[in-house]
């Protein structure tokens, strides 16, 4: 999944929502990393790391609301996650 795509979609799904005096400003987080951890010169542990987080701000006038949202990566589920 290219992050900068799933990102644009994403918002682009939410902002199609917004009523004509509401705003959106959204921003991702996130880190990919693979790692091993060693115990006496021997691997132990082998992993991958995958995390996405969205920053949102919804706002009306002098009103605003932000919160944080884990994304999934799947469609679906994010965009319920956003819509809530």
């Amino acid at each position: 999944m290219n992050v900068s795509e799933y990102f644009d979609e994403l918002v682009g799904r939410a902002c199609a929502d917004l009523a004509p005096d509401e705003s959106l400003t959204a921003n991702i987080n996130g880190e990919q990393s693979d790692f091993v951890r060693f115990n006496d010169a021997a691997i132990r542990q082998a992993g991958s790391v995958r995390q996405l987080e969205l920053d949102i701000d919804l706002g009306v006038g002098d009103r605003h609301c932000g919160g944080t949202i884990t994304l999934a990566g799947d469609p679906e589920i994010d965009d319920a996650r956003v819509a809530t």
